[in-house]
């Protein structure tokens, strides 16, 4: 049967007909992993194999199976290893990393030389993909129509990684005209979409856009969400060129309101404290203006009350002042220091004069000192210090002595030692009386400069209690300051104020003229949404019933999915059951031929909160639905972990993958060891 043959979709209106069937160019997704392998070492050999899974088009389920009731080990169905499948899954598909920073220390220390390989399909071209889990700083490889047997030899691969991201990138985005996220601009990449295409499971589905958790120690790039939502909206193909501008300037208009909004608090406070100060000021109440006339009459009042407090200020000032008493006290200190400049002039001259005549009397008293060691030499006739040591009476004996022939006779020598006395004796007198008249001219000095010094301090005693009373008088004056300053803080917050709420009110009507000019565009492709809303309803049919209704609105930039049985149902269970109809219906779109998702997804453990047994059971059975539309392979792959059983009828090849996990003993896990 040829897919225009295809019969319509259950449960939709009979006049659209929506065919699950693929569309041409649509047999096959656009990136889905045919093998998954690690190995504790290079080059990949039995003895390094740690696990190897092959997986297939369409429906892949791993299972950890839960214990059975009664076992001692309760936690058979957990700590598997799925969740480290799906990371190693996201990690050949180029994600930054291979797990969390735990498991990444725990693997390095066992497997210092770990690697993970993969096949993976890129637009019908087949790829080998090897990148290392140890820290021995290797490099990620990828070799074009390589399978899993070709990492082997001795030497590492190498090279080839650039152009596998490259085709990854090309694949993807083949048919994408809009690579730019409105909110901010950024590039719209695989690293972005892989996002979407493969949750973490630490999300825990919490949300339609809440797909990575930082509990993951993702690197994946940090998506606002208004980048989310336009991406999604790209990837279903449900905006356009003119529409993607229009959301660019809703979210740079939405972003400056809630900057604005986070803003007007504060300028709020800034004006309403400024009007309790005027208030205080005043010692009155201040109501806020309603009107310029108002605000005019508050300025005149402020102007009045400022001038006032101005004009008493300078009138206490003025009696406080005492220029009189100030000037005399000025003139007492400058005749006294003119005073103690005077008498200190004769006192220094006394003072030299005083250290001239110590000098002399020094030299006078040296010379009397060696006319006594020469009279005590002469008396004595022996020698000492300083002079010969042959005794005088000797050396008069000896006539080859030239010195004692030299002597002087001793009526010579007694006026000389008369004389010198008597110098000295003169010198010390002089001295004596030039130290009086230093002391007395010193006593001169010392009483101007007191009376110099007490001058001085009345002067500054005298401007330290003027100036108290000169700040104490100017203190109206201040006031008037604080009074005009509160007023001028008041007007322009109230200004800002003003301006603010304007803009406010500017942003929301261009914010709600963008919404509804986004409103007029998405009716010019109202098909494809109508094409869309089927497609999810049918998938959400699938898994809670026919008497369910679901629709998706695409209001502005925000993507509502909703679902409706005798009334709006909004439990937690069922937003799960909305998230996972809608993921599986933007594959199933694809399919179809509508948007551009690259038919690949990848679940982590999806069962969350209350979901009953049986609405997760049809998450399986809505994807064999989708792979039985078409005639050959599936179409898509679908990869899902899940520790709850799956239903019976396909639990078992070739959908469900081998090995089924189980914590009870080592080689039950993933990996087939305890980390």
């Amino acid at each position: 049967m040829k897919p225009d043959e295809q019969p319509p979709l259950p449960g939709l209106a009979e006049s659209t007909h929506v065919s699950l069937a693929p569309a041409p160019g649509c047999e096959a997704p656009v990136v889905w992993v045919q093998a998954l392998a690690v190995h504790s070492d290079w080059p990949a050999e039995s003895g390094t194999l740690l696990r190897e899974i092959r997986l297939r088009r369409g429906l892949n389920i791993l299972w950890a199976q839960p214990a059975a009731s009664g076992t001692k080990n309760r936690l058979s169905g957990h700590a598997t290893g799925k969740t480290t499948f799906c990371r190693l899954i996201r990690y050949v598909l180029d994600d930054a990393d291979s797990g969390t920073k735990d498991f990444r220390q725990r693997f390095q220390a066992r497997f210092p030389r770990g690697w993970v390989f993969a096949e993976i399909f890129v637009g019908n071209e087949k790829w080998l993909v090897g990148r290392p889990l140890g820290h021995q700083g290797y490099h990620p490889f990828a070799r074009k129509g390589g399978s899993l047997a070709d990492a082997t030899g001795p030497q590492i691969l190498r090279g080839g990684y650039d152009e596998y991201q490259d085709a990854l990138e090309a694949a993807a985005f083949a048919k994408v005209t809009l690579r730019n996220l409105s909110a901010t601009n950024r590039r719209l990449e695989w690293d972005c979409l892989l996002q979407w295409l493969g949750r973490d499971q630490e999300a825990r589905f919490a949300g339609l856009l809440e797909w990575r958790h930082k509990d993951s120690d993702s690197e994946s790039p940090n998506l606002i969400a208004a980048d989310k939502e336009n991406m999604v909206r790209i990837i279903l193909g449900l905006v356009e060129g003119p529409e993607q501008t229009l959301l660019r300037e809703h979210a740079e208009k939405a972003a400056e309101h809630t900057r604005l909004v986070d803003k007007r608090p504060k300028v709020d406070f800034l004006a309403e404290r400024s009007r309790v100060s005027l208030a205080t000021l005043l010692g009155r109440e201040v109501s806020v203006p309603k009107e310029p006339l108002e605000f005019q009459a508050l300025r005149t009042t402020v102007a009045e009350q400022a001038n006032m407090w101005r004009a008493d200020a300078e009138k206490a000032k003025t009696a406080v002042r005492e220029a009189e008493k100030e000037q005399e006290l000025q003139d007492k200190l400058t005749t006294c220091a003119a005073q103690w400049l005077i008498a200190k002039v004769p006192f220094d001259d006394a003072d030299r004069e005083l250290s001239r005549l110590q000098g002399t009397l020094y030299t006078t008293q040296e010379s009397t000192q060696k006319q006594e060691q020469l009279d005590e030499l002469r008396v004595n006739m022996k020698p000492f210090k300083g002079f010969c040591s042959v005794p005088m009476a000797e050396a008069l004996a000896e006539p080859a002595c030239p010195r004692a022939a030299l002597r002087q006779p001793d009526t010579e020598l007694d006026k000389l030692m008369k004389e010198a006395k008597t110098e000295a004796q003169r010198q010390e007198v002089l001295v004596r009386r030039q130290r009086q008249e230093c002391s007395r001219l010193k006593a001169v000095v010392t009483k101007k400069e007191v009376a110099r010094d007490e001058a001085k301090e009345a002067l500054r005693a005298f401007r330290d209690r003027r100036d108290k009373k000169l700040a104490e008088a100017n203190r109206p004056a201040v006031r008037a300051d604080d009074l005009e300053t509160a007023l001028r803080n008041y007007e322009s917050a109230r200004t800002e104020l003003a301006e603010l709420e304007k803009t406010l009110g500017d942003l929301d009507r261009e914010k709600r003229d963008l919404d509804a000019r986004l409103k007029l565009m998405a009716e010019t492709h109202v098909q494809r949404i109508a094409t869309f809303t089927r497609i999810y309803d049918h998938v959400a049919k699938l898994l809670m019933g026919d008497d369910v209704t679901a629709t998706v609105e695409f209001a502005g930039k925000a993507i509502e999915p909703r679902l409706e049985c005798d009334g709006p149902r909004d439990s937690t269970a069922l937003k799960l059951a909305k998230w996972l109809a809608f993921d599986l219906g933007s594959v199933a779109l694809s399919v179809a031929g509508g948007g551009h998702h690259p038919r690949f997804l990848l679940h982590d453990s999806p069962r969350e909160a209350d979901i009953t047994a049986s609405i997760y059971h049809e998450l399986f059975h809505a994807a064999i639905t989708l792979e039985r539309a078409a005639t050959g392979e599936p179409p898509f792959q679908y990869i899902v972990t899940t520790t709850e059983p799956p239903p019976e009828d396909i639990r078992c090849k070739p959908w469900l993958l081998d090995p089924v996990l189980n914590a009870n003993e080592a080689q039950g896990r993933f990996l087939g060891v305890n980390l």
